[in-house]
């Protein structure tokens, strides 16, 4: 294994940019502009940037890989599978979900044609498909190729395989949103004790599920549990990420949900603003991450009795929440809306955000 990719390995990334880099003017200088391991270098630096972050840099490499692979292998080869992926993967970050699914659909195929009709490669596929969809509100087509790639790693891998409990994790994300919230929760707890025996207490997944799994848990008002969940998924991801990555930024903003659920309004506008400011380096100021934190910070304000700016804050951010995979998300930021306009005494905005449920004065 190269040294580039050991730091990438142990997730030393900012030490492994510089090997990469000099590896691809090495291999430019001897190779030529079009080699193969030229392509694998700017695929390297592609992933490097993704992994630290930086979407708008990780994008154009990334891009430039899938190019030049699809000279080297018009009629398929799995590095085109493999950079049509890795491509996928960075913009779906971005939010441009539509492009992400015609490129998905792509390689699903492409692996059908190279791997026959059942195979890991396209049982990942399949999940990250299903994942697409979901952001872009198909829950239907989502649950369906879910439930394709959970029974192929099931056949392929068996019950208790890391890959198994990661498409559980997915399928939970559609049950909760279609409004099965205990069966959610209960498959999301399987998923997080499948994790931690087999990857260990302090891999990212175990980190992501957590995240996933405290949210839901302030829904229903177990906020101790909510509480352990979250510090612990913030802890790992500081450790494995370093402080400034979105992924952290995702956690701290639930933790400032559950801090605005528990009436410490202060520290959930801390926790909101910091996630922001991380997001902002890599993000949009309309992508729905973006404006998740913002929403807990606008009703932070509305609890504090600063309506005028909570409203700013809400209607600005609720647009963007409909293109949250997190289920509700959107239906909290309502929620908060009818809240700061009841409090306000102005009960016929009220009624424009009401939910089908009726919405609560002390919305989380």
């Amino acid at each position: 294994m190269a040294l580039a990719e050991v730091m990438s390995e142990t997730g030393r990334y900012d030490e492994g940019e510089p090997l990469i880099r000099d590896a691809l003017r090495i291999r430019r200088a001897h190779l030529g502009t079009s080699h193969p391991d030229v392509a694998a270098s700017i695929e390297a630096l592609g992933i490097n940037y993704y992994e630290r972050g930086q979407y708008d840099q990780a994008v154009p490499n990334l891009r430039l890989a899938l190019a030049m692979r699809r000279d080297m292998h018009p009629d398929g080869h799995p590095l085109l599978a493999q950079a049509i992926g890795n491509l996928a993967y960075a913009l779906l970050d971005q939010g441009n979900y539509e492009e992400v699914e015609r490129l998905q659909r792509e390689s699903l195929a492409l692996k059908r044609r190279l791997y026959g009709a059942a195979h890991r490669e396209i049982a990942t596929d399949l999940n990250n498909l299903a994942y697409t969809l979901q952001l872009r509100g198909d829950y239907a087509g989502a649950e369906r190729f879910y439930r394709d790639a959970l029974a192929m790693n099931r056949q392929l891998l068996g019950a208790e395989h890391p890959e198994v409990a990661a498409n559980e994790n997915n399928l939970a994300l559609v049950l909760y949103r279609k409004g099965d919230r205990a069966g959610a929760v209960e498959l999301m707890r399987h998923v997080l004790a499948s994790y931690r025996a087999s990857l260990g207490v302090d891999h990212p997944n175990v980190a992501a599920v957590a995240a996933n799994l405290a949210y839901w848990l302030i829904g229903v008002g177990r906020y101790d549990e909510s509480a352990q969940l979250v510090d612990q998924s913030l802890a790992i991801r500081e450790r494995a990420l370093g402080k400034d990555h979105p992924q952290v930024a995702g956690t701290l903003t639930v933790k400032a949900r559950l801090m605005l659920a528990t009436g410490r309004y202060d520290e959930a506008r801390r926790l909101a603003a910091e996630a922001q400011r991380i997001l902002g380096a890599s993000l949009p100021d309309d992508h729905w991450q973006m404006a998740a934190a913002r929403s807990v910070e606008g009703g932070a304000l509305a609890r504090q009795g600063r309506f005028e700016e909570a409203e700013r804050l809400l209607l600005q951010s609720q647009p963007a929440l409909g293109a949250s995979p997190i289920p509700d998300l959107q239906d909290r930021g309502r929620e908060r809306l009818h809240a700061l306009y009841l409090a306000w005494g102005k009960p016929a905005e009220a009624a424009k955000y009401a939910t089908a449920g009726g919405a609560s004065a002390t919305a989380r």
